[in-house]
């Protein structure tokens, strides 16, 4: 039987997928990680993602940080939201910090000790990404959602110029 030719995507895959286990509500944790140095997380509108336990789209608590810099792009999400969770895969972590653009070696362990160091932060731990099943999905609602706010932002930048 001939095999199925299978596509590449194009969706670059993170620099570093985090595991953050806490009790901590979201903008306490963003609050915590911005005690961190290098860090200013802010929050945007909700991600809308697809909910396979739901079978619809939900919002998850969404907060990023652009490092000029250091062209990184962090984006803190919450794992729950109000029709399930966004990686079924991972129930034990309730946040995920991930990063995208040209992580120096040994900065995602690095991140993930001092993350550790956050009073309440049960655990932090690295993730393999390429194991989370349909990890495609997750990182195009991300890249549709980070256009989204992109236009967003301009709009409101051209719409208080008019004034």
């Amino acid at each position: 039987m001939p095999k199925r030719p299978q596509l590449e995507s194009d969706i670059e895959h993170l620099d570093a997928f985090i595991g953050i286990s806490s009790h901590l509500r979201d903008y306490r944790l963003a609050y915590q990680i911005n005690q961190l140095p290098g860090f200013t997380l802010q929050k945007t509108d909700d991600l809308p993602a697809f909910s396979a336990m739901a079978d619809k789209f939900a919002g998850y608590a969404c907060y990023t940080f652009d490092d000029d810099e250091k062209q990184l792009k962090y984006f803190l999400l919450s794992n729950t939201g109000s029709k399930g969770l966004l990686v079924p895969s991972q129930k034990e972590a309730g946040y995920f910090l991930l990063i995208r653009g040209l992580l120096d070696s040994g900065a995602e362990a690095a991140i993930v000790a001092q993350l550790k160091t956050i009073p309440n932060v049960l655990t932090a731990y690295a993730i393999d990404q390429h194991k989370i099943p349909n990890i495609e999905n997750l990182l195009s609602d991300l890249e549709l959602h980070e256009i989204n706010l992109k236009r967003n932002s301009k709009a409101k930048s051209a719409d208080s110029g008019s004034f």
